[in-house]
């Protein structure tokens, strides 16, 4: 398959041209020989110029990284710094000009990715609980800064806030009042099972800040905030998923200064 070098699209496909199927070749064939059309088409006008079904265009965009079209279309027209790349493997033998292109490319997706509908939709059902409430627990096992600005900030707001750390909390347990909110990247905490109990059977919402969505306190939450992530994350991916929470964190903070 030629790919034009001028291509935005081509920016993206090399890395993944291996894993498309010989269904999702004539998709990539069609779109990058009428870029131009892309954002006025949508899944039955792919599939039809690509004779190809609507299901092998979605497995297309899945392919390239996307949940499907609309998802596709955004990050396309957001320009190549937001295509899901696969980051290059950062080493010591990394140019500063490689260590900035990989992170800004990783920035700008974990950014987007994390701002989605899902996200946002649980970050304003927060704020508003909150604004019912005048206490809050804040847990976290990582992104301690984060996690304190916006203690801070609620705090600022004339909250009754007990900002820790989980192990902090484990240590020296108090009860939980108004909301717990729990920012923990792993999710794999078991010992805080028995506080999540209990305040959620004495109607205390319980919202989780967490990588993996399938985690046992993720599944326990009444509100669940995902930041963005690959399924396996390396170190470099770590520390852009944290990006993610950081960005999550910050945008609740400025829900709660409404």
């Amino acid at each position: 398959m030629a790919i034009k070098d001028e291509s935005r699209l081509a920016e993206m496909m090399p890395a993944h041209l291996g894993e498309l199927s010989i269904l999702e070749r004539k998709v990539a064939a069609y779109l990058l020989k009428h870029e131009d059309k892309i954002q006025e088409m949508d899944i039955s006008d792919i599939a039809k110029a690509s004779d190809v079904s609507k299901a092998t265009v979605v497995r297309f965009c899945k392919t390239l990284g996307f949940k499907g079209l609309k998802d596709f279309k955004i990050y396309y027209e957001a320009g190549k710094s937001a295509f899901p790349l696969k980051l290059k493997k950062l080493s010591k033998d990394s140019t500063p000009e490689e260590i900035n292109a990989t992170f800004h490319a990783g920035i700008c997706r974990i950014s987007e990715k994390t701002l989605n509908e899902d996200n946002l939709n649980v970050l304003v059902k927060i704020a508003a609980e909150l604004k019912t409430i005048d206490k809050i627990t804040i847990l976290f096992s990582d992104a301690n800064f984060f996690a304190s600005n916006l203690a801070n900030r609620l705090i600022a707001l004339n909250y009754d806030v007990n900002h820790q750390s989980i192990s902090e909390f484990l240590a020296n347990p108090k009860t939980i009042e108004g909301m717990l909110f729990i920012v923990s990247p792993a999710g794999d905490n078991n010992n805080l099972s028995p506080y999540i109990k209990n305040a959620k059977e004495r109607g205390i919402p319980v919202s989780v800040m967490t990588l993996d969505s399938k985690s046992w306190m993720a599944v326990k939450a009444d509100n669940l905030l995902v930041p963005f992530s690959e399924k396996i994350l390396d170190e470099d991916k770590l520390i852009l998923a944290r990006i993610g929470v950081m960005v999550l964190l910050e945008e609740l903070s400025i829900l709660m200064m409404k």
